[in-house]
C-alpha cells in the first residue's frame, strides 16, 4: 500500500523544510502511540521511514490473524493447574490444537497471579498484532 505525496518544488524552500518537519513528528506521533519508538529517541528520515515500513508490514505478518484468548482454568488431579492460550482462528479440517501455550501454576505464588499472567500474555499478543477488544 502506498500513497503518493507530492511537493510542490517551485515553492518557498523554508516552506517546504516546515512541511517536511511537520510531516517527520507527525509519523513520529504515531509510531510512538504504536509504541514502535520511545518517545525519547531521535530518529532521522531515514529511520522514520524505516520504522514506518514496519509498522505497515506488521498486519501482514505471519502471526497477523491469530488472536489469543485465556481459556478456562484446567485443574489437575495434584493440586495444580494450568491455564491454555488458545488460537481463536478457526482452521477448516484441521486435527492441530487450538492451544499454542499454558501458563502453569508452578510458576506463580498465587491462583491470581497466574490469571493475571494469562490475561496479560494475551492482551499484549494481541495489541502487538493489532486486535484491540
Amino acid at each position: 500500500m502506498s500513497a503518493n505525496v507530492e511537493l510542490d518544488w517551485s515553492e518557498d524552500p523554508a516552506e517546504l523544510r516546515h512541511r517536511m518537519v511537520l510531516l517527520g513528528g507527525a509519523l513520529a506521533q504515531v509510531l510512538i502511540a504504536a509504541g514502535m519508538v520511545r518517545a525519547d529517541a531521535c530518529l532521522t528520515g531515514p529511520q522514520l521511514l524505516l520504522a514506518a515500513d514496519d509498522f505497515c508490514a506488521a498486519p501482514n505478518a505471519e502471526f497477523h490473524q491469530t488472536v489469543l484468548a485465556v481459556r478456562k482454568r484446567v485443574e489437575r488431579e495434584d493440586g495444580r493447574f494450568y491455564i491454555p492460550l488458545a488460537r481463536s482462528a478457526i482452521r477448516v479440517q484441521d486435527a492441530r490444537s487450538m492451544i499454542v501455550a499454558r501458563v502453569a501454576s508452578d510458576a506463580f505464588d498465587s491462583v491470581d497471579e497466574a490469571d493475571r499472567f494469562a490475561l496479560d500474555l494475551a492482551s499484549a499478543w494481541n495489541q502487538l498484532y493489532r486486535h484491540f477488544d
